[in-house]
């Protein structure tokens, strides 16, 4: 596994799950774009996909620059400190 910060140009519809699976780097748990036995194991762990958005900026029509910050989830912390190696 590996832990990727990506950023994205448009909030297409599906992009970074689309894009990473083609290139073989299907997101954690996904189970609409990753092989379903290996979603089922990894929901076993996780309950849901691991993507989340950290930031999200964006401008009005009228031209106010508005960013929402969201903290990763409490169980997606808990679930890489697990897989966290010394």
């Amino acid at each position: 596994m590996t832990y990727l910060r990506l950023n994205l140009k448009t909030g297409r519809t599906h992009q970074i799950r689309v894009h990473l699976s083609f290139l073989g780097w299907p997101i954690f748990a996904d189970d609409k774009y990753l092989n379903k036995e290996l979603a089922g194991r990894d929901r076993e762990h996780l309950g849901h996909h691991f993507l989340h958005a950290e930031r999200i900026s964006l401008e009005t029509f009228g031209g106010k620059k508005v960013e929402v910050m969201a903290p990763l989830p409490n169980d997606c912390t808990v679930l890489l400190k697990s897989l966290l190696v010394d």
